[in-house]
């Protein structure tokens, strides 16, 4: 799955970005925003209003909507207020969610997945924590009371870090194996290129090599 991240930076100030730059990146938090219903947008104007008092500090580097849309608040070389003590190590992601239970949405669960394995990849990192795995805090929720559905949220982010096995270069589809290994012992191919598109002058080529080894009788 590809990734589209709107850039929503929060002002510089001192409740959720302070501008600090951030340690060396160790992986990703996994959180979810608490707030049944809520969009990215109104969690990322959240933290941006938090600016203007002077008790609460919150922030997240990422915010997933509902719809899997991303929103980044704050740039990966600083710190954002997501996790006290894992702060300075660790990229943050909240995860928006339609009701109390705290369940992702598919499409929230696999922007995620998306996400989180992009920057373990840029990183070359592997960790990944919830914030309860931090701090204690139950979040993300269903992920705390749900421990199988965390392990195979971890399982497909792992999965999404490596990239798919590059197909063996000059190989046949099984089903032609055969045929082609064949092909190749009578000279009436080469033997490169099995699964590119073929040109009338190659087809005539091909016949005139099986006339000439007089394969067919």
């Amino acid at each position: 799955m590809g990734i589209t991240i709107t850039e929503n930076l929060l002002t510089k100030n001192p409740m959720s970005r302070p501008g600090t730059k951030i340690g060396a990146i160790k992986g990703v938090i996994v959180h979810y925003v608490g707030n049944p219903g809520s969009s990215a947008l109104a969690n990322r104007n959240y933290f941006e209003a938090l600016r203007n008092q002077s008790t609460i500090h919150a922030s997240s580097h990422y915010i997933i909507g509902m719809n899997g849309e991303i929103i980044r608040c704050v740039p990966e070389n600083e710190v954002a207020y997501h996790a006290n003590s894992a702060n300075s190590n660790y990229i943050g992601i909240e995860c928006c969610h339609p009701d109390a239970a705290g369940k992702f949405s598919d499409k929230t669960r696999a922007a995620c997945v998306a996400l989180a394995a992009n920057i373990l990849r840029r990183h070359h990192v592997s960790e990944i924590k919830r914030h309860h795995d931090i701090t204690g805090k139950f979040c993300p929720l269903y992920y705390v009371n749900h421990p199988v559905e965390w392990a195979k949220l971890k399982s497909d982010i792992h999965a999404a870090v490596a990239p798919p096995p590059a197909p063996k270069p000059d190989e046949p589809a099984d089903w032609a194996k055969h045929a082609w290994n064949w092909g190749k012992a009578h000279g009436i191919t080469d033997g490169t290129r099995p699964k590119d598109n073929i040109t009338r002058q190659e087809v005539v080529q091909m016949l005139y090599n099986a006339h000439n080894r007089k394969i067919f009788k």
